[in-house]
């Protein structure tokens, strides 16, 4: 019964939260801009559990990871809150395995079984728990019959977009803010699926994600990649704004070599190509897509191909199915297609002019 409550509760901050819109038609860009500042990670603070008072909060801690035997995944913390005492947490993992076959679990927890310490530096939420600081971090979960235990060893440092967040509708309106806690780590560990463990390696990402905006709000569709090679890593987000919305875009690019972050930028173009209609989304989705930066101090032209379907998350499917038609027709419903990448990278920045052969996975987010 505890569990069945705690569905209504997560379906109804669900549903409430896709009726809401920004105030304003405008969005404020994160304070300082997009730039480098390579330091020697975040803080303690900046990497752990916030808190904001009002009507809607929410975090998530999101890593992806990317293996050597073209596996990979994405592992989800949320912690959301609506008013004051309403709140929920959740724990979700897609794993793509080697052969191709995608598992996915999701598990709520109840809104008070989380803790978060600074020293030392561990959070849990259900029985998903990050323990760890710079430049070493564990990310343990176990939900429904698919559990990890991965090591994640920094290459570089943490990393923000901003000096402070994005604010949609007013210059104090709603905010959205994201911390790169891991922009390239080498993962190490096991990955457990019905009972069988397997030994993995690859590389990793992690960022988190803390807003009081609507994410149906913030964004019609989203872009988003994370690419690894032996010595660079390359990655963007891309949020695109509802229709009337100034400006339309909110993103991030971050070059990343050996121990070192080179580059970051919000000045890039995305083009896709090459839409695929087939009965494995309910939208078409794009397999080719071209990224262009195109700066006196920075020349970058990445072309993106997409080799290997890896999963459609619709989060209308997390409804009970008897409510799917009325939500259907009554609300803004999020789906994301993710898919595994090559990449063929040109570099020209200061004294580096390469080309390189990068792999890892692209996303793309729908807003109906």
């Amino acid at each position: 019964m505890r569990r069945i409550c705690m569905l209504w509760i997560s379906v109804f901050c669900f549903l409430v939260s896709l009726l809401a819109f920004p105030e304003g038609k405008r969005v404020y860009g994160f304070k300082g801009g997009v730039k480098a500042r390579a330091e020697k990670g975040l803080t303690r603070d900046e990497t752990g559990f916030h808190d904001a008072e009002g009507k809607f909060f929410s975090q998530s801690w999101t890593f992806v990871y990317y293996l050597d035997d073209r596996s990979g995944g994405y592992l989800q913390f949320t912690y959301m809150r609506m008013g004051y005492f309403l709140e929920r947490l959740s724990g979700q993992h897609s794993y793509f395995g080697p052969d191709g076959e995608l598992r996915f679990s999701a598990e709520p927890a109840s809104g008070s079984d989380w803790c978060f310490e600074l020293e030392p530096w561990r959070l849990r939420m259900g029985r998903q728990e990050l323990t760890g600081f710079y430049p070493e971090f564990t990310v343990r979960s176990e939900i429904k019959g698919l559990a990890t235990d991965l090591h994640f060893l920094c290459k570089v440092p943490g990393w923000r977009p901003g000096e402070g967040p994005a604010y949609y509708g007013s210059p104090d309106g709603d905010w959205y803010d994201v911390y790169i806690v891991i922009p390239w780590a080498e993962v190490s560990g096991t990955i457990t699926v019905d009972g069988k463990t397997r030994s993995v390696h690859g590389f990793g990402y992690m960022d988190h994600n803390v807003q009081t905006v609507f994410f149906t709000a913030q964004a019609t569709s989203i872009n988003a990649l994370r690419s690894f090679s032996d010595h660079y890593a390359i990655h963007f987000l891309e949020y695109v704004a509802p229709e009337g919305v100034e400006p339309r875009r909110l993103a991030w690019l971050l070059i990343m070599k050996d121990d070192r972050i080179l580059f970051a930028t919000d000045k890039y173009t995305i083009e896709p190509s090459d839409y695929v209609d087939d009965d494995r989304a309910d939208y078409p989705y794009p397999t080719r897509i071209k990224v262009s930066v195109d700066l006196p101090e920075c020349m970058l032209t990445g072309t993106i191909r997409c080799i290997g379907f890896m999963e459609f998350l619709d989060v209308m499917d997390q409804i009970p199915e008897f409510l799917r038609g009325i939500a259907d027709r009554m609300f803004r419903q999020p789906a994301f297609v993710r898919q595994l990448a090559e990449v063929d990278w040109e570099i020209k920045l200061k004294d580096i002019d390469e080309n390189i052969r990068a792999e890892g996975i692209f996303e793309v987010a729908f807003v109906n």
